[in-house]
């Protein structure tokens, strides 16, 4: 009888194994080349864009100046936002068609190429790379003013 049991055991271990072969052989035929390519007609073609990050509290926009103030070595530019490019974490949400309130260090301005008249007057869409500034504790104003990282005027609409 426990000769038996032996049998039962060989036989049972015996059938596992082959078994796993055939497993591991019917898996290794499955794979499929590497070098393979696949068709043109699953290849999904994306347009290629540049897409920035941005730090938190910052944000990318399009718009319009609308009017400044020159102040005490800075200017204040009121933005009429066209477009939202993009935002950073943390970063408050802008309205699109609304103005925000934008600061300008000289350097900044005179970095332009335009001067800032020439662009009111234009019209013209400019790009703008910009981070939330939150109001001094001496204010009490409740109005937002973001200040310019970046400023493109050569922007395309």
């Amino acid at each position: 009888m426990l000769n038996n049991v032996f049998t039962k055991q060989k036989s049972i271990l015996l059938l596992f194994l082959a078994l796993s072969i055939l497993f591991i052989l019917s898996c290794s035929s499955c794979n499929t080349s590497k070098t393979e390519q696949p068709s043109k007609d699953t290849v999904k073609h994306f347009p290629k864009k540049h897409f920035e990050l941005l730090a938190p509290g910052t944000a990318k926009i399009k718009g319009i100046l609308t009017s400044y103030q020159k102040k005490n070595g800075k200017t204040l530019c009121k933005i009429f936002v066209t477009k939202v490019l993009g935002y950073g974490p943390t970063t408050p949400p802008i309205a699109v068609n609304s103005d925000l309130l934008v600061s300008l260090t000289n350097e900044k301005v005179n970095g332009l190429g335009t001067p800032l008249h020439e662009l009111q007057k234009s019209g013209k869409v400019i790009e703008l790379k910009i981070i939330s500034q939150k109001p001094s504790v001496n204010s009490n104003k409740s109005i937002e003013i973001w200040k310019a990282i970046k400023f493109n005027s050569n922007s395309s609409n």
